[in-house]
């Protein structure tokens, strides 16, 4: 066997400089997908774009809404008046919007009026502690913090480290959402579908598969989200803000699933012990357009032309309750 059939090994020099290789190949990787999440997810979130639409409102806002996707698609800030601004967004649960808040208030900004939802599933554990993108979220949340308050402190722990450290693992579908728009993260505005297109039965399919997916078989209330919407209205008023509850239209057949499984009543026991505070006002327009199918983009969530409707009428609704100036 010749020298050339068994080379010597390489020196510890050789080895060092082709791990120090290897590191700097991967950090570079690592900092390159770091910077393409941060730069197109991130940047591009609804999140992201409320946030900034909220800094470039007027100073004295009249009006600010928060919550989820029903929020979203119902109401249209800009018919409340040039100083109202809406950061409500998909998948937003009152603990998101308790820390949202406290970052938004702590600008020199000054708010008349906060909404918040009153519907029916903002007391349950439905997405509780969804936070995806767990970077984006992490403007406003504290991982850490939160690990102290949920069962699962290990996954918060670990939410923290990759918000700080690895920002794109684990976030393939949020960004293929990114890559097709998805309108539940990356699209403001509400679709134009019109529900009177299904037939009857679509309806109830729809309303039964929406029940399920939101509901489930429990349909409880979670002292965690009941304790945060303490926290928040408590925070608010403190702070000298007026706090408006705000129950958004559904469709009849929901409204109908809603009472005779129970969760209706659930809720609005929660609703009616918030409401025994009387400086707290709730506006209940859940059953508003029970006949106009066609304004629904599907069984809870209002289309373009429903938006619309119902921006003009709450805003007339604010008004009445002179909180909102009455238009010449």
């Amino acid at each position: 066997m010749t020298r050339a059939d068994n080379p010597d090994p390489p020196s510890a020099a050789v080895r060092w400089r082709r791990a120090l290789t290897w590191s700097a190949g991967l950090l570079a990787c690592h900092l390159l997908a770091s910077f393409a999440f941060h730069s197109s997810v991130s940047f591009d979130h609804n999140l992201a774009r409320t946030d900034r639409d909220f800094y470039a409102a007027p100073q004295n806002l009249q009006v600010l809404v928060t919550g989820d996707s029903r929020g979203r698609n119902a109401v249209a800030a800009k018919h409340l008046g040039e100083r109202s601004v809406s950061i409500a967004i998909g998948g937003s649960t009152i603990i998101k919007i308790y820390h949202r808040l406290q970052n938004l208030l702590a600008s020199d900004k000054t708010i008349e009026v906060v909404i918040l939802s009153a519907d029916d599933h903002v007391f349950l554990d439905h997405n509780r502690d969804q936070y995806h993108p767990i970077a984006t979220w992490a403007r406003h949340l504290n991982y850490t913090r939160l690990a102290t308050e949920v069962h699962d402190a290990r996954a918060m722990h670990l939410n923290a480290l990759r918000a700080n450290v690895f920002p794109y693992v684990d976030e393939l579908p949020i960004w293929l959402s990114w890559l097709r728009g998805n309108r539940a993260h990356f699209r403001n505005e509400a679709l134009d579908g019109r529900m009177d297109k299904e037939t009857v039965y679509q309806r109830v399919t729809n309303s039964t598969e929406r029940y399920q997916k939101v509901f489930g078989p429990g349909g409880g209330v979670d002292p965690l989200k009941r304790a945060y919407y303490d926290r928040t209205i408590d925070d608010l008023h403190r702070r000298g803000i007026k706090v408006v509850l705000v129950r958004y239209p559904v469709m009849r057949i929901h409204n109908k699933q809603l009472e005779v499984r129970g969760a209706r009543a659930i809720a609005q026991t929660e609703i009616d012990d918030i409401l025994l505070d009387e400086r707290i006002l709730l506006l209940d327009f859940h059953d508003i357009f029970d006949e106009s199918p066609g304004l629904f983009d599907d069984v809870d969530h209002l289309n373009i032309v429903g938006r619309y409707k119902f921006s003009v009428i709450l805003s007339d609704a604010l008004q009445a309750k002179g909180l909102l100036p009455v238009e010449e």
